[in-house]
């Protein structure tokens, strides 16, 4: 199984420039795990853990597309379009980062 998201580039700088698109592999058994399994395994928003996106994602609402970006930790993870709407709106500010 493949989740395709997009990335801002560069990452977790902003005003970011574009948008790349980034494939996760995923085992063919993670189309079968529960909603809590998902989120465990990064497959949920990082932030709200409200969306799933093997299954909520739809081009229709941008709110749900997964973005790629540096967590807290500086590693790379999933947040969807409603928790960083300045992915998805030019005229958005970015949400404030936890401390």
């Amino acid at each position: 199984m493949q989740l395709a998201c997009y990335r801002p580039t560069p990452p977790g700088v902003w005003p970011f420039e574009s948008m790349a698109v980034s494939v996760r592999t995923l085992p063919d058994a993670a189309e079968h795990w529960s909603r809590g399994r998902a989120r465990a395994e990064g497959l949920a928003c990082a932030v709200c853990g409200a969306v799933d996106f093997r299954r909520d994602r739809k081009e229709d609402r941008p709110e749900t597309l997964p973005f790629e970006v540096p967590g807290p930790d500086g590693a790379l993870r999933l947040e969807c379009g409603g928790c960083r709407p300045e992915f998805i709106d030019p005229d958005a500010k970015p949400r404030p980062v936890a401390s």
